[in-house]
């Protein structure tokens, strides 16, 4: 188990030397590729529920404002597809001006 975590450990590593550093959030492929996370093992998981993957608060920021806004792929499915983004971040590579007036702060 060890020794698996280590290689994946140094793969992450070389991944994350591909991108800039705000490139490494601005499309849900380069998150993937970036931190080896295959659609196997996350599709269909709910976040709280999984402990492989999990979201941490950082200390060093007061409040953040996040925006939802309906994907572009939503067109195409019969379900409403969401994307979520931070007011505001470099990362985000295709704002949604309408959706902003709605943003909410954490």
């Amino acid at each position: 188990m060890q020794t698996k975590q280590n290689k994946k450990e140094k793969e992450i590593v070389k991944n994350v030397k591909n991108f800039k550093k705000y490139e490494l959030c601005n499309s849900p492929t380069k998150i993937c590729t970036t931190f080896v996370i295959d659609e196997d093992s996350f599709n269909q998981k709910k976040i709280y529920e999984c402990s492989d993957l999990w979201i941490e608060c950082d200390p060093h920021i007061k409040s953040t404002t996040i925006v939802a806004a309906n994907s572009d792929d939503s067109n195409n499915n019969k379900q409403k597809v969401w994307r979520y983004y931070v007011l505001g971040s470099s990362s985000v590579s295709h704002r949604d001006i309408k959706s902003e007036k709605y943003a909410y702060t954490i």
